[in-house]
């Protein structure tokens, strides 16, 4: 009897062994934002990941934080995103090293937030 339970263990060890490193966080990791674009007023932002698509707006005086993923449109220097979503509108443009423009409605039709910012280079979103 002894026999047949170890034999179980030695089996029964792999499949939680596989299972547990299939789920496994250490892959994923915190998405890294390489654009910012800063209200010059307000300080509310995006934070945008030209590669991806993924985006985060905050705004300041609430604490409303939004994130998502939308499409990256460029042409030489001037870049966009653009999310449609069911629940909410994105759009933001910019330029490398210059000026950048952002909105958010929420719901769809409903400005929520304005961003325009003359120099993305001065900017300071954080995390």
């Amino acid at each position: 009897m002894i026999r047949d339970w170890s034999i179980r263990l030695l089996i029964s060890v792999p499949l939680i062994f596989v299972y547990l490193v299939s789920i496994s966080p250490t892959g994923a990791g915190a998405i890294t934002y390489n654009t910012c674009i800063q209200d010059d007023g307000s300080g509310y932002s995006i934070q945008i990941n030209s590669t991806t698509g993924a985006y985060k707006f905050k705004r300041c005086s609430d604490g409303l934080t939004l994130t998502g993923e939308g499409s990256i449109t460029s042409r030489g220097s001037i870049f966009g995103l653009q999310h449609n979503g069911s629940d909410r509108r994105v759009q933001a443009s910019w330029t490398t090293g210059g000026s950048g423009t952002a909105s958010l409605q929420l719901p769809p039709g409903t400005t929520l937030i304005t961003i325009v910012d003359r120099s993305i280079t001065n900017n300071n979103c954080g995390s």
